[in-house]
């Protein structure tokens, strides 16, 4: 449900070079979260203006952090970009 006064978080981030990451993405003071188009790695949300903290995540990948200021009735665009984790897990010898 949309507020009356809501406005959109975007990604409109387009590099041809990069692979699309099937990320989350969170407004983590409302909790507030979407799913990234897995075919180009971009997202929209609806949201109430305001002063906000948006997350990426994904699986094998660093989160990251990002300030966000929502003016009232405009959308803004926010580029986020996940590092490779340095963290591996390894099995061997599974019986």
């Amino acid at each position: 449900m949309l507020a009356p006064n809501s406005t959109f978080v975007q990604d409109t981030n387009s590099q041809p070079n990069v692979l699309p990451i099937g990320a989350q993405v969170t407004l983590v003071d409302s909790g507030y979260s979407v799913a990234t188009n897995p075919e180009d790695g971009s997202f929209s949300m609806p949201h109430k203006s305001g002063e906000f903290t948006l997350r990426a995540e994904a699986y094998g990948f660093q989160s990251s952090d990002q300030a966000v200021s929502i003016p009232k009735d405009v959308s803004v665009e926010a580029n986020l970009n996940l590092k490779p984790s340095e963290y591996r897990i390894a099995c061997h010898g599974l019986n």
